[in-house]
C-alpha cells in the first residue's frame, strides 16, 4: 500500500507546486483570463457572482507577430520545456521584433540554464521574418546576412566588427582601417540598405492594452499602504452544494471529485499566497527605495537574495513573483523589478570568481568553463561567457595567460 501511495503523493505535490508557481508568475490581466479557464475546467469551482459584461473586440484577420510566431514555434519545438521557453521568449518581443528582456530572467522562470534559453532563441531566430528575436539591431542585421549566406562579405564584417563607425557614417575612417575602395564600401552599404531595421514590420500592430497594475502604493502620513489588485479576477469559490453531491456519488466518481477538490483548494491557497508574497515584496522595496522614488537619492542596492531571505523562499520564486508585475504609485506606473538593484548580486558573483582563481592550482589554472561549473556548484549560475566578461573586468587573464605568468615567474 505504501509503495502505491508515495508516487501518488509526489505527483499531487508536483502538480500543486506547478500550479502555485504558475499563479505567482502571471501578471494581473493574464491571471484573470487564466482563472476563468480554470473555473470552466474544474466542476467544483464556481463564480460567486456574475462578472461585468464586456463587449467583444473585433480582431482583424491579419495576424500579429506573436500569433505568427506562435504557430511557427509549435511546428518547430517537440520538447515541451523548449516550447514553453519559446512561448515565453516571443511574448517578450517588442514592436520591432527584438527581445529586450535579459535572458537570465527567463532562466529563473524555468529553472534552466542560460545555454538552454539561448539554444531556443537561436532556433527562433532561424524562423521568419528574418532578423526576428535579436537582442539588438546589430545582431538582427547579422542574422539577416547569414540567412542570405553573406557571412564572408564586407557588409557582414562592417556590422560585426565596425558597427559603431557604420552607425555614425565614418566611411573615410573605415576605408583607411580596412584598406578598401570607395566602390567596395558603397556596395556593402547598398547591401545593408536592403536589410530590415524592424523585422516585425508588416504584421498587425496590436495596440498595447491599458496596463492594469498588479499593485498600488498609497502613502498616508509617513506610512505606505500596498494594495494587490484583484478587480479583474472572477470571484471564485468551491461549490457550496458539494456536501450534498458527495453522498450520491459512486466510489470511482468520488476519487475524481477528490482530485478536483484538491486542485480547487490549492488554487485558492495559491491565490492567497501570491497576494501575501507580492504585498511583502512590494512593501519592502517601496520602503527601501522611498528616497529614490521621491528623487532624493539613487537606487539602493537590493538584490534577489535579500528578498528571498525576507520572504523565506528560493531566489527563483522571487524572480517569478517579479516577472511582468507593475506597481502604481504617486510617481506613476513602473515595473516592480525596476526597484531592484542587482549591483550587489553582481559584486558578490565577481568576488566568488576572484576567490576561485586565487585558490586554484597555479600550475593548472581553471578554464572559464571549469570556473562556470565551480560557481554553479556554489549556487551561482554564471555562463562561460559571463565568467570571461567578469574575469576581464577584474583584470584577470585567461587560464593560458595565468599559467604562462606563473611559468615566467619560476
Amino acid at each position: 500500500m505504501d509503495l502505491r501511495q508515495v508516487p501518488e503523493q509526489r505527483m499531487v505535490f508536483s502538480q500543486a507546486l506547478r500550479l502555485a508557481l504558475e499563479v505567482l508568475q502571471k501578471p494581473h490581466q493574464e491571471l484573470a483570463l487564466w482563472l476563468q479557464e480554470e473555473v470552466e475546467s474544474n466542476p467544483l469551482l464556481e463564480i460567486s457572482e456574475t462578472p461585468p459584461f464586456k463587449e467583444p473586440v473585433d480582431i482583424p484577420d491579419k495576424p500579429s507577430l506573436y500569433e505568427h510566431l506562435l504557430r511557427e514555434i509549435r511546428d518547430t519545438f517537440s520538447n515541451p520545456t523548449d516550447l514553453q521557453i519559446a512561448e515565453e521568449l516571443i511574448g517578450h518581443f517588442d514592436e520591432k521584433g527584438f527581445i529586450t528582456t535579459p535572458l537570465e530572467e527567463i532562466t529563473h522562470l524555468f529553472d534552466c540554464s542560460k545555454e538552454q534559453v539561448e539554444a531556443v532563441l537561436l532556433k527562433i531566430q532561424a524562423l521568419d521574418p528574418p532578423g526576428i528575436g535579436a537582442r539588438s539591431l546589430q545582431e538582427s542585421l547579422l542574422i539577416q546576412l547569414r540567412r542570405q549566406k553573406d557571412k564572408n562579405s564586407l557588409a557582414y564584417r562592417l556590422v560585426k566588427e565596425h558597427f559603431d563607425d557604420l552607425l555614425h557614417g565614418r566611411y573615410t575612417s573605415l576605408k583607411k582601417k580596412l584598406e578598401i575602395t570607395p566602390v567596395e564600401i558603397s556596395q556593402a552599404i547598398q547591401k545593408l540598405a536592403k536589410l530590415q531595421l524592424r523585422p516585425a514590420v508588416g504584421f498587425k500592430e496590436v495596440p498595447a492594452p491599458t496596463a492594469i497594475p498588479d499593485l498600488r502604493a498609497l502613502k498616508m502620513d509617513q506610512n505606505w499602504i500596498i494594495e494587490v489588485a484583484e478587480e479583474e479576477f472572477p470571484p471564485i469559490q468551491i461549490r457550496k452544494d458539494l456536501h450534498e453531491i458527495l453522498p450520491k456519488l459512486a466510489q470511482s466518481e468520488k476519487k475524481t471529485v477528490r482530485s478536483w477538490l484538491i486542485s480547487a483548494k490549492w488554487l485558492l491557497r495559491s491565490l492567497n499566497r501570491r497576494k501575501t508574497m507580492l504585498h511583502t515584496i512590494a512593501l519592502h522595496l517601496i520602503r527601501k527605495q522611498a528616497d529614490f522614488l521621491d528623487q532624493r537619492a539613487p537606487l539602493q542596492e537590493i538584490d534577489v537574495q535579500d528578498l528571498a531571505v525576507l520572504v523565506g523562499v528560493h531566489e527563483s520564486t522571487i524572480h517569478r513573483a517579479l516577472s511582468g508585475k507593475i506597481i502604481e504609485g504617486p510617481w506613476g506606473t513602473i515595473p516592480l523589478r525596476s526597484l531592484l538593484s542587482q549591483t550587489a548580486s553582481i559584486d558578490r558573483s565577481k568576488m566568488m570568481l576572484q576567490r576561485l582563481i586565487e585558490q586554484e592550482n597555479k600550475k593548472s589554472p581553471l578554464t572559464d568553463e571549469e570556473l562556470s561549473e565551480a560557481l554553479h556548484q556554489q549556487g551561482i549560475d554564471m555562463a562561460r561567457r559571463t565568467v570571461a566578461k567578469y574575469r576581464k573586468e577584474l583584470k584577470l587573464g585567461s587560464a593560458t595567460q595565468r599559467k604562462r605568468l606563473i611559468e615566467q615567474s619560476l
